[in-house]
């Protein structure tokens, strides 16, 4: 136990000491780090208990039998980045994470960078703008398994209380079919 309390005291002095020498992480919470947009944009999304509900009833099926889907949105270290997930449900109730998502704003190249991993081990990476006062337009390419690639952009409309989603395939020379639309409406 000693052992463990002397290493965990150089952990923080050695940290403590890594942040004097670099005063940009020394200014703390005071310094601006994220564009006002996308404070704006993780501050709506976080609301309440952060939790969104979409109906599927239009997409469901016999190999998609889910009545809804769900995300959940929660802050990440410092209020620095945006963590969230995708979930299924049926008979109102939460069946299973389909998706897990870490946004952050990437200092060096000035944009909101979007990483999700679903559950069949697909990774797709991309990045989110703004276009409006309400609106953000987001672009990824995904990476499944089995090697294949594609790219898929999203185009949200904020409103009081929900969000109007609509999905597109993105071809390979640049078009946007569109795909699905959901009504994310704040869980109560």
């Amino acid at each position: 136990m000693k052992r463990v309390r002397i290493a965990f005291s150089a952990l923080v002095v050695l940290t403590a000491a890594m942040v004097a020498g670099h005063s940009e992480l020394a200014a703390g919470p005071q310094q601006v780090f994220l564009p006002q947009w996308v404070q704006a944009d993780w501050v709506y999304w976080t609301q309440g208990n952060g939790r969104w509900i979409a109906d599927n009833s239009a997409y469901k099926s016999g190999s998609e039998t889910f009545e809804a889907y769900g995300t959940e949105w929660k802050w990440g270290l410092g209020k620095k980045t945006l963590k969230g997930r995708l979930f299924a449900m049926k008979d109102g109730k939460e069946v299973g994470t389909v998706w897990e998502f870490l946004y952050y704003w990437h200092p060096g190249e000035k944009r909101l960078v979007v990483n999700q991993w679903g559950g069949d081990g697909t990774f797709a990476t991309g990045t989110e703008k703004a276009t409006g006062e309400n609106t953000t337009e987001s672009s990824e390419q995904f990476f499944s398994p089995d090697g294949r690639t594609f790219q898929i952009g999203h185009r949200a409309e904020k409103l009081p209380g929900e969000v109007r989603m609509q999905s597109y395939n993105v071809t390979d020379d640049g078009a946007w079919e569109k795909r699905r639309y959901y009504v994310w409406k704040l869980e109560k």
